[in-house]
């Protein structure tokens, strides 16, 4: 497993969440409700709007497979 940032995840990798995969299929903008800041987003790992999501904060570090 590698580290990514949060702004550098792309639809395909695998995210690991709790020792859980997570393969990404979509990431969407996401305005964060506080912080308001740019480059936040939400990942995706499935096809319809209830799917599992993830979201991420640009400069964070997710564990990705």
């Amino acid at each position: 497993m590698a580290a990514k940032k949060g702004s550098e995840v792309e639809p395909g990798d695998i995210i690991v969440f709790l020792g859980v995969p997570h393969r990404v299929t979509r990431v969407v903008p996401y305005v964060h409700p506080t912080i308001q800041a740019p480059g936040w987003r939400i990942a995706y790992a499935g096809p319809g709007p209830q799917s599992w999501g993830i979201t991420l904060e640009p400069q964070g570090s997710y564990e990705v497979a």
